[in-house]
This record gives structure tokens, C-alpha cells and sequence, in this order.
């Protein structure tokens, strides 16, 4: 991983930890980040640093052929009280 797909990736961890969910074309709208091929490379890190889930989510209710994939934080577990 070079410098910058390593920025790129923690800049996506950031918003992702910031929002609780980030989509694929969030990650391909970040600076370096130049090809689909790479955005999908820092989404699996991602996924393989966080508890998260995928999931497709559609753009627009007026487009039924957009559909963005999401990438969102799973819920902690509630602890129980003693």
C-alpha cells in the first residue's frame, strides 16, 4: 500500500467512524483515490477493521437503476447490568 491509498483509507476510516456509515462512491470521491478498483480495495480494509455491514441502498426514489453500496458501522451490543 502506498503512501497516499494509505491516507486515502484512513480519511475513509474517519468518516466512517464520523458518520456511521460511508458509501463506495464517498470513498471514490476522495482525493487519490483515482479508479474504482482502488475505492473497493480500501473499502475491504476497511470492512476487515471494523465491525461493519454492506448493504445497496438506492440514490434516488426517481432512479430506480442507482444504487450506492454502503458500508455502515454495526451496532455495539448493549452490555448488561449486573
Amino acid at each position: 500500500m502506498t503512501d497516499l491509498e494509505s491516507l486515502s483509507t484512513k480519511i475513509a476510516a474517519l468518516l466512517l467512524v464520523q458518520r456511521g456509515e460511508i458509501t463506495l462512491a464517498d470513498i471514490q470521491a476522495l482525493p487519490f483515490v483515482d479508479s474504482p478498483e482502488r475505492a473497493a480495495a480500501i473499502a475491504a480494509r476497511l470492512a476487515a477493521a471494523f465491525p461493519v455491514h454492506t448493504y445497496q441502498r438506492k440514490r434516488s426514489a426517481s432512479d430506480a437503476t442507482s444504487w450506492d453500496e454502503v458500508i455502515r458501522l454495526e451496532e455495539a451490543p448493549a452490555h448488561a447490568q449486573d
